[in-house]
């Protein structure tokens, strides 16, 4: 921690993996809006605008350009877990896994960009949980 160079490279080439099996069946050119939902997300998201703690009704619905978003990832990639709980957003559960998220996130927003011509993600507190219990509550 912090990965190396091929570390990072080796998991740059299985997301991109990922991501094309998912091209397959989703088809993301036709996408207009592109929503990173909770866990990594939010906390880049209050990253990306420089807060100093984690503030739920800044974070959602929040648009973060993928330039920025870029920006933080590698930071935080560059970063030990210790460093990167120096951060007043980042949970302490999050900070050792949050690097590999990252570059997870940076390889959505390079096929995003390329596919959709997408510029940024829209944010969003709420994630799949919260969306299969509204969608059972209106039955």
């Amino acid at each position: 921690d912090p990965p190396t160079a091929q570390e990072t490279e080796s998991a740059r080439a299985y997301i991109r993996d990922r991501i094309a099996e998912a091209a397959e069946v989703v088809p993301f050119a036709q996408a207009r809006t592109f929503v990173g939902c909770a866990g990594t997300f939010t906390t880049l998201s209050a990253l990306a605008q420089d807060l100093d703690s984690y503030d739920p009704t800044r974070i959602h619905m929040s648009e973060i350009a993928f330039e920025r978003m870029r920006e933080v990832t590698a930071d935080l990639r560059a970063r030990t877990a210790s460093q990167r709980l120096e951060y007043g957003p980042m949970h302490p559960g999050r900070a050792d896994v949050i690097g590999s998220g990252s570059t997870v996130v940076e390889e959505m927003t390079d096929a995003f960009a390329r596919e959709a011509g997408a510029t940024s993600f829209i944010i969003s507190e709420k994630d799949i949980l919260d969306g299969i219990v509204s969608g059972l509550l209106a039955g």
